[in-house]
């Protein structure tokens, strides 16, 4: 095959122009002739291209497309352990001994992304409205080199604690959509929980930041953090508080794996020179490594961080690429069919000098031309589907991934298009021999269309078959999977719950207390609503986008060398296990005097904590854990009071998560449940009333119900079933066409022997026993090929399952029984043509 192709190739570099022109006005008119057949190709084509490009589309703008930055391929981004995509979080004197002491870099950057309230003032703005800010080191433009549209970008002297004011830049597109491109926005003041910063500067359009698909609206200085969350002062001085991601610049001479071992020889020493206790000074730390960063991170919704989107866009290119195989082997076992019953045309054309070269390039051509013309139809199919893709991707967040087509599409566009002209057009021309040609002259049509150019055709049938076979079954394993992770036993009651979040902007402790008593008192009065209470982070929150585990000690516990501490951070308020139906194995609830306690502090000590089973096992074994204490990254020496059943906190995939519930006490945003009698949504309207009422400088976020929770915790899981079943219903079809196509070929082949069955007394029964078991052969040989590749195909997607393993036997004989009855469907009307053949006019026509 590759001699033909080059070949081929070659036959169209050295033909005069001329003859290329005439072959291709030849081609336009052997088109214009069949429109049937020609839009029947067409449209296969059209569609196994557009959902190729439009999977591409995305493909590119998420993982190959570079960051709108200064030579984005010096760019390398921080990671240490097992995790080679980056991404992983640092403390901050890690990353201040590593910017300090690293010589193979130009320099690097410190960031953290969350979200907060804003309230612009002098710009006729009163309510605070969401904005998502990223907090970065001073020198976050300067290295990554980005000018500013309007005004300057943060500087080194604005990152400092002793700086004079604090300062932001808003992204152009907040600029552009929430002022009006007010160009007095310079100097005027925008409070962020109720703390002034002044407007320096507005971002570049299309600057994003560092992480496609989530959108930024300002950037503000690492160390104005403390100004409106006053435990970033103990975060920011903690060499156990993950909290920062860390990119660097290399040096033009310096490779990087090299800059990457001396980043790694000063961060194993860490330990001695942060200020890390000596007893924890043994510690495993996990290799750092340097990935590259020129795509910048991923952060697409809970289940796409890290490997997870390149995962899935892996996965979906390999079935892409199955259905594009699928329709190279349709359209090339129609054009096989159409040349054979051109055979004729051939041999004249041969009669009257054409050499084969020439015969083989027309059919080059006709096969190019049917490609194109796909392809531009797939253009039209990849803008529709590219949008739906992505809304699978990002569409439970404002995403800033440029969709629009760039060069690589387009190049990868004519690539496929004439790769997809080239295979079909050889399907037909590897199997052209000049036998053919001369018993063309000779009417043998009803013998020399058989043999090799009849097992062909039913080899791609079997073909087509098997990959469909192979589609159908992992779209069968997905669906059972996804049907798996939304019937799992969340450990709490999910019925009728409705999630929001309240953001208390920069009010003191007993302020926040007294607003917090009185909106969950009011909440409480609302008809429908069962219950209120504040709610923790994760799924029994709403808010997973922001669930991260966080470094934790335990008193009395020495960890190993290589031992993760870990866990998930969640607030809760009274009655929270009671309300969501969480069962306390051992111990007590927090009451209203752990939540609320009677303190004006901006920032109040946490006393005590609940944990999560899976924590009192691991780390207490049979002890009683009640009574004893335990650390984190934002809190100290806490007292546990009561250990809680473990739930799907973070994650539906895993079994035992290990969960630290705290007391909202000093919360500026408080994520809150209401427990309803009927439809949650229904009530949404009351609750912001009754919040406004209380308090309109307290706006609402991430308002959403437990099934929109858990739609987005199984973002990857519907994007690859959706896709699955598209992708397997549209192999299917076609596969069921092409068998179709091929019996109705072989029945009317077949006409003189089917005539003289009939003429002998054969009865209908037997001719259509005739045709069926043609077409069972090649369903069975097709599905038990397709059976042996899903075996295969699953591996890839093993991970992407849940209860169901790849090889499941009920899955695969079911999809195999499947093919097979479809087959049988698409075998009844040749069958039923066959039955209707006149034994004497079969007789007579040969």
């Amino acid at each position: 095959m590759p001699g033909v192709l080059i070949s081929t190739i070659v036959m169209f570099q050295t033909g005069r122009p001329s003859s290329v022109r005439s072959d291709l006005k030849y081609a336009i008119r052997q088109a214009r002739k069949s429109p049937g057949f020609t839009a029947i190709a067409v449209l296969i084509l059209g569609l196994g291209i557009g959902v190729s490009i439009a999977v591409f589309t995305l493909f590119d703008a998420i993982l190959l497309r570079a960051l709108p930055v200064r030579d984005p391929k010096q760019l390398v981004l921080a990671s240490n352990g097992t995790n080679r995509q980056g991404g992983e979080r640092f403390s901050y004197p890690t990353y201040e001994l590593l910017r300090d002491q690293a010589e193979s870099l130009v320099g690097l950057i410190a960031s953290t992304r969350d979200s907060t309230f804003l309230i612009a003032s002098g710009l006729g703005q009163s309510n605070g409205m969401p904005v998502a800010y990223t907090a970065v080191s001073g020198n976050f433009f300067s290295i990554l080199g980005v000018p500013a549209f309007f005004g300057r970008t943060l500087e080194s002297d604005d990152d400092r604690k002793d700086a004079p004011r604090a300062v932001v830049v808003l992204s152009y597109s907040l600029w552009q959509g929430k002022f009006g491109s007010d160009l007095r926005i310079l100097g005027k003041t925008v409070l962020l929980k109720n703390v002034p910063f002044e407007v320096v500067g507005i971002a570049r359009p299309g600057f994003f930041g560092f992480e496609p698909g989530a959108a930024v609206d300002l950037w503000m200085p690492i160390h104005a953090l403390p100004l409106f969350s006053p435990p970033w002062s103990q975060i920011l001085q903690s060499p156990r508080a993950s909290g920062f991601e860390i990119i660097g610049r290399l040096r033009p001479e310096v490779k990087r794996d090299v800059a990457g071992a001396e980043l790694d020889t000063i961060y194993q020493a860490e330990g001695s020179n942060i200020g890390i206790p000596t007893a924890e000074r043994g510690r495993d730390w996990g290799k750092l490594n340097l990935v590259p960063g020129g795509s910048g991170r991923l952060r697409l919704g809970p289940d796409f961080r890290g490997g997870g989107i390149r995962q899935v866009l892996f996965t979906l290119m390999g079935v892409v690429s199955l259905v594009l195989a699928i329709c190279c082997a349709n359209v090339g076992g129609l054009l096989l069919v159409r040349t054979i019953m051109r055979r004729r045309e051939f041999a004249v054309r041969a009669a009257l000098g054409a050499a084969r070269s020439r015969l083989v390039r027309q059919l080059m051509m006709e096969g190019l031309l049917l490609a194109f013309a796909g392809g531009l139809l797939g253009l039209l199919v990849m803008h529709w589907l590219t949008d739906a893709l992505a809304s699978y991707f990002v569409g439970q967040t404002d995403s800033s991934i440029n969709l629009s087509p760039d060069a690589s599409v387009v190049l990868f566009a004519v690539a496929v298009s004439m790769i997809t002209g080239i295979v079909i057009a050889l399907i037909p021309i590897l199997r052209f021999k000049q036998s053919d040609l001369v018993s063309a002259f000779k009417n043998q049509a009803h013998t020399s269309a058989g043999g090799s150019h009849q097992w062909t055709s039913e080899a791609l049938v079997v073909a087509q078959i098997g990959i469909s076979v192979c589609l159908l079954a992992s779209a069968s394993l997905l669906i059972r999977s996804l049907q798996g992770l939304k019937n799992v036993d969340l450990g709490f009651n999910r019925e009728n719950l409705l999630f929001f979040s309240v953001g208390f902007p920069g009010y003191d402790g007993n302020h926040r207390a007294n607003l917090e008593k009185e909106i969950l008192a009011a909440l409480e009065t609302l008809p429908g609503v069962r219950s209120a209470t504040v709610s923790g982070r994760g799924l029994s929150g709403g808010q997973v986008n922001s669930v991260v585990p966080l470094s934790m000690s335990v008193e009395g516990y020495v960890p190993r060398r290589d031992e993760k501490m870990e866990a998930y951070l969640a607030t809760a308020g009274p009655r929270f296990f009671a309300d969501l139906g969480i069962p306390l194995v051992r111990g007590r609830e927090f009451g209203f005097t752990d939540v609320f306690p009677t303190s004006s502090a901006a920032s109040i000590p946490i006393p005590t904590v609940v944990i999560s089973e899976s924590i009192a096992r691991r780390f207490f074994g049979n002890t009683d854990p009640v009574g004893r204490h335990i650390s984190c990254s934002s809190f100290n020496n806490a007292e546990i009071i009561g250990v809680a059943r473990d739930i799907k906190f973070a994650s539906l995939r895993d079994d035992s998560q290990l969960v630290i519930y705290v007391p909202s006490i000093g919360s500026l945003g408080v994520p809150m449940a209401l427990r309803t009698t009927g439809a949650p949504l229904a009530l949404a309207q009351s609750v912001r009333a009754v919040i406004k009422r209380i308090d309109p400088n307290a706006p609402i976020q991430d308002l959403r119900t437990m099934e929109d929770v858990l739609d987005q915790q199984l973002a990857k899981e519907r994007t690859l079933v959706q896709v699955a079943k598209f992708c397997s219903a549209f192999a299917l079809i076609l596969a069921c066409l092409g068998l179709y196509a091929l019996l109705s070929y072989n029945v009317t082949r077949r006409t003189h022997e089917i005539g003289v069955r009939m003429a002998l007394g054969a009865r209908a029964a037997d001719i259509v026993s005739l045709i069926v078991r043609q077409a069972m052969w090649l369903a069975v040989s097709g599905s038990i090929a397709g059976v042996a590749g899903a075996v295969a195909l699953t591996r890839f997607i093993a991970s992407s399952l849940y209860g169901v393993t790849g090889t499941d036997p009920l899955t695969l004989i079911g999809t195999a029984v499947t093919l097979v009855a479809v087959a049988l469907f698409a075998c009844w009307l040749p069958a039923w043509r066959a039955t209707r053949v006149d034994p004497l006019i079969a007789l007579r026509a040969e």
